[in-house]
């Protein structure tokens, strides 16, 4: 390559950065929650009819949704929110009937994984977050000192509902406010505290060996996220009683893969899986950064391996 070729390119990636930092300077200052308002509100509206469809087959050509997968064409949603939101076919994602194995709660990206050291989990490259401050729940945050984590980020391509990642009791769910950052890898990157500061739902889940949680991060332009597993809980929110941890006695008996959460666009899960004998899971082989992820995909085994029996 030519001094000239190589010269172009490093412009590119400069500009490319500049334009990064920029916008990450803006995301600080600009009324985040009145834009990400906004743009729910254009995308739960509904146009006409021949509009609409025209509107969303442009949507999911430019994000590259996979048609093949949905339950039903693209044309045949009443908003852009729906479509986003869409359930999939029967049996487009498969969920592992084997005693101690955890499946991916969501499709997505694998951004992040790792053991859980002293109740921190990792962000991105350098970055760390508190347990404690993601759960927003002292009793929770305790039972997860000790573990493994996973982080998957959803772009708008993907799937938008999270599942149960394997049979176990819903024991509590908690709803936190907060801010409506962007959770894009280079923002994640270079925010500290970004999903401890960012709105987001965490529901608390057991099983006979272990404690799990599964936390949904919102995002800017996520204007909601849906809570599957009980509609009262989003009510009390909608009422503003969203504060506190509501437990459920007797808990919620899940399967493997039944819902928990919808998103309203992209944006991040972050699963916590803690043995209660304080052992560390182990991560599926071949498990990397980047990974593109399918809900249900097996991705941490518990030891023994008959541990959810």
């Amino acid at each position: 390559m030519s001094a000239g070729g190589r010269s172009g390119h490093s412009d590119r990636l400069d500009d490319r950065t500049r334009c990064q930092r920029a916008c990450h300077a803006v995301f600080r200052f600009v009324p985040l929650r009145l834009f990400s308002g906004l743009v729910g509100w254009v995308a739960r509206r509904p146009f006409p009819g021949p509009v609409q469809a025209r509107v969303n087959r442009a949507f999911a050509r430019r994000i590259s949704i996979d048609r093949s997968e949905s339950e039903k064409p693209p044309e045949a949603y009443p908003t852009i929110s729906a479509l986003f939101s869409r359930r999939l076919r029967d049996g487009a994602r498969k969920w592992s009937g084997r005693p101690g194995r955890v499946g991916s709660p969501a499709d997505g990206i694998l951004r992040e994984f790792g053991p859980l050291a002293g109740g921190m989990a990792l962000q991105a490259k350098g970055i760390a977050y508190s347990v404690a401050e993601l759960l927003g729940d002292p009793e929770e945050a305790g039972r997860h000192r000790t573990g493994a984590f996973l982080t998957v980020y959803l772009g708008p391509r993907h799937y938008h509902r999270v599942h149960g990642p394997c049979p176990a009791r819903l024991r509590a769910a908690r709803r936190i406010g907060g801010r409506r950052l962007p959770v894009r890898p280079e923002t994640a990157a270079r925010t500290p505290r970004l999903y401890v500061g960012n709105e987001r739902l965490a529901v608390f889940l057991e099983t006979g060996a272990a404690h799990l949680a599964v936390v949904a991060v919102g995002a800017l332009n996520v204007g909601s996220i849906r809570a599957d597993f009980d509609a009262a809980l989003d009510a009390r929110a909608r009422g503003g009683a969203g504060g506190g941890t509501l437990r459920y006695d007797p808990p919620l008996e899940l399967a493997a893969g039944d819902p928990l959460m919808t998103f309203r666009l992209g944006s991040t899960v972050v699963l916590l899986v803690s043995p209660k004998d304080g052992s560390t899971p182990a991560f599926r082989e071949g498990l990397a950064r980047g990974t593109e992820l399918r809900a249900g995909e097996p991705v941490v085994e518990l030891r023994p391996r008959d541990a959810f029996r």
